[in-house]
This record gives structure tokens, sequence and C-alpha cells, in this order.
């Protein structure tokens, strides 16, 4: 697991490169050119996607060859359209809607071939206080044991709702991340032991610093190291845990693309080693749904999504046997 991997180089294990085959790229959307955020079932076997131009959900099925289909259709004109969607189990979809200055959490139970309308959610609960906020740094993540899930990018910049089967509590701040002045979120995601992993930026010098950090389910940071990396959009692990990624933008010396990051020590100390996988334009969201493939949004001015497959992967390493005394 990638964060105890990091939190071990300074001792024993050290997170090495397995393989080398080069990376494939195949199309799997590419005629919705407004794509938005991305969504996978926990079974890997759905990826949902935003159509940022009607304000309907698509669902496509990787392994499948099967084409798209809308599981979540248009809102009317003046409804609530969807920003960052999550699955909260294989039917039942989430999402962070915007109308106006109207935030919502909404819910939907999908159809397996039907789409379900957009006005009749299983759920739906008022998000106050973001009326001034973009969209471009909202996030919805679900928790690997299904007890809770995090809106990330609004105000507070952090919060938590328990989870009841698919059923959602009030959302709220307790035991959140409080994260330090002038440090905001831009991504997130489910780290392998259930922590809520955040990318941050923070204007220094002139200069954004992105890190990542890992919190516990009490808010108590558990390891926090800066990437390397600017522009950062979205987060994801592999399927497995064992590797995280990010996709960027373009950036000074830094090329947009697909990143793996990497654990390594220097100078005794625990840092990260950003590795490019893919180079893509303009990438947007992701999604992880095999040890070896990774579901992207890419593209300028029109997008498409795309599946990266044989992916290098990253294991940890055996630690040394003891020595005979």
């Amino acid at each position: 697991m990638i964060r105890a991997g990091w939190l071990a180089v300074a001792v024993v294990t050290l997170l090495v490169v397995q393989g080398s085959e080069a990376a494939d790229v195949r199309p799997l959307l590419a005629d919705l050119p407004r794509t938005g955020d991305l969504a996978m079932a926990a079974d890997g076997q759905i990826v949902a996607c935003v159509d940022e131009g009607s304000g309907a959900i698509v669902v496509i099925e990787p392994g499948s060859g099967q084409s798209s289909r809308i599981a979540v259709a248009a809102p009317p004109a003046d409804g609530a359209r969807p920003v960052a969607i999550a699955f909260i189990d294989d039917t039942v979809l989430a999402a962070v809607c915007r109308s106006g200055d109207a935030w919502s959490l909404r819910t939907w139970r999908l159809r397996p071939t039907e789409p379900v309308a957009a006005e009749s959610p299983l759920q739906s609960l008022r998000l106050d206080g973001a009326a001034d906020h973009t969209t471009g740094n909202v996030h919805i993540v679900v928790s690997r044991s299904s007890r809770w899930m995090a809106v990330v990018g609004l105000e507070p910049p952090v919060l938590r709702a328990a989870l009841g089967g698919v059923r959602i509590g009030p959302p709220t701040a307790r035991l959140c991340p409080r994260l330090e002045a002038g440090r905001l979120p831009v991504a997130a995601a489910v780290g392998p032991d259930d922590e809520l992993v955040l990318i941050t930026t923070n204007a220094r010098a002139g200069e954004s610093i992105e890190s990542v950090a890992f919190y516990g389910t009490d808010g108590r940071c558990l390891l926090d190291l800066e990437t390397g990396l600017s522009g950062i959009r979205d987060v994801a692990f592999s399927a497995d845990g064992s590797s995280l990624y990010v996709v960027t933008a373009d950036a000074p010396s830094q090329r947009a693309g697909l990143w793996r990051l990497d654990a390594a020590a220097r100078d005794g100390r625990q840092v990260i080693r950003p590795e490019l996988v893919a180079e893509l334009q303009d990438p947007r969201a992701m999604v992880c749904p095999d040890p070896r493939s990774v579901v992207v949004t890419q593209g300028a001015p029109d997008r498409s999504v795309f599946q990266i497959e044989s992916i290098v992967q990253i294991q940890a390493a055996e630690p040394p046997a003891p020595e005979e005394p």
C-alpha cells in the first residue's frame, strides 16, 4: 500500500519499479466533446462521466466494448447540473450539483437500460456556504469501507457525511482536515487504508507548490509531502492500491499528462519522485478500473475519454532478511 510503503522508506522498505513496457492508449468515448468528471463503480466494470454540455451523466463499460448510454438524463435549463460524481455502490451514483448559486448533494439509483430523471433523485441535501465557488476544484469521494463520503473544494474546503447503506447523513466539517491559511484542495481520493487523500496547492514566492496529504478518519494528518508538480487536476490510486497517479496541466518545465508519484528517499528524508507515464492534451479527470490501466478525460477544445493500458506497476520490495549472528 502506497502510504505504508512511503512511511517505511526511511526504515527498511523501498518502492521499486517493476517492468518497463510502454503504455497503450485507446479511445473509449469520442463523441462527447464536453466530457467532465469521471467516477468508477467499485468492481471497475462501469465508468460514469459528466456531460458538461447537457448536464447528463453517461456510463461506459471499459472492458465490454459496448457503446455509451445515458444513465441520468439532462436536467431542465434551470435545474441542478452535476459537477463532480462518485459511486456509492455499483448501482447508486452521487453527485455534487450546482444551480446558480445553490449547491446540493444528490443521489440516483441507476437503471440497467433506461436513464433516470435528473429531477427524481433518491436523496438531495443542500450544501450551504459555497455560492461564490467555481466548479473546477470540486470533488466527491466515497470511502472503501462505505462508511463515509467527502465533498472537497467548497466551503468549508472539506465536508464529510456518514453513509448508512446508500443513505447519506448530514454533511459536516467535524473531524475533517483543517487546512492552514492559503492552502486549498484541488483534488481528492481515498487511500488503501481508507484515508482521505488531498492534493493541495499553496501560493509561495509566486509559485504554486502542490502537495499530497493523507488524513485519518479523525482529521489528523498522517503524511504530507510535496509532489514536485503543479497544475494537478485529479488524483487516483490504482485498483490494488499499490500506485498513486495524478493528471496535470501544462506548467513551466512540466508536460501535461498522467504522472505516477513514486516514493523515494533523499538525504534520509521521505520524498516523492514524479514519473511521467503518458503525455496527454489538457487532461481533466481520471479513474483506475484495474491495476494496469487508467481512464482519463482529455483534449482541447473538444474532449474525449481514453483508457491507458499496460502501465508500469509499482510494488513494495521485500525488506532485507536479518543477518545471521
